[in-house]
């Protein structure tokens, strides 16, 4: 299945580019797991030709797909409540995974979330299950949406046409850029929860020592 899927990506960008880049990572974040690792490097590598504005287009066009879709998702999760346990179209064994990092996590899981495979693909139908505040859904998965699109593009723009020639090379390439990625935005949230949870202890001016 996951064969066909990225074969069902690459076909998408290769014809209709950066529609088709929108379109498959719309559909990743509606539990239909079109796979990133394909269509964002595919889309930047389309792109290296035409300079970084065009690798900037392809960073927007996923982190909108993921957006959009990820709003569909956390409406459906919403619209069916805190019992929805997955539907036909999702696989159950992920569908529970994104479940309980949702629910060990909290809302800071929506933004981590969308810095891991399989989970980020989920993470949204669990956050409108259990009434997260929709800004607060919208920004995190914005954000970190934005930071795996660039990753991943950014992989397919260094290595442009060498992308079609060293295989299995450019997903370890991908996947130690994403790791990287990954590990900085964790310490910077970790610093701002930090600072935050620091911020709300510290005594209102003029009240109890």
């Amino acid at each position: 299945m996951s064969g066909i899927l990225g074969t069902l990506a690459h076909v998408m960008v290769s014809r209709y580019g950066l529609a088709g880049v929108f379109a498959a990572m719309t559909l990743e974040s509606v539990g239909i797991p079109l796979p990133s690792e394909v269509t964002m490097p595919l889309g930047a590598f389309a792109a290296a030709s035409r300079g970084p504005l065009a690798l900037i287009l392809v960073v927007a066009a996923g982190t909108v797909g993921n957006l959009v879709g990820s709003l569909c998702g956390y409406a459906i999760g919403a619209a069916i409540g805190r019992g929805w346990r997955g539907a036909a179209w999702l696989d159950r064994g992920h569908w529970d995974a994104a479940h309980a990092w949702f629910v060990r996590r909290g809302g800071g899981a929506v933004f981590v979330g969308r810095l891991l495979p399989v989970v980020r693909t989920y993470i949204s139908f669990p956050a409108g299950a259990a009434g997260m505040p929709l800004p607060r859904f919208t920004a995190y998965t914005v954000v970190g949406s934005a930071i795996w699109c660039a990753a991943l593009a950014a992989a397919g723009y260094a290595l442009g046409s060498a992308w079609t020639r060293i295989g299995g090379a450019f997903v370890w390439f991908t996947a130690i850029t994403v790791a990287a990625l990954v590990v900085a935005a964790a310490a910077v949230a970790v610093l701002w929860w930090r600072r935050r949870n620091a911020a709300g202890r510290r005594p209102a001016p003029g009240g109890p020592a």
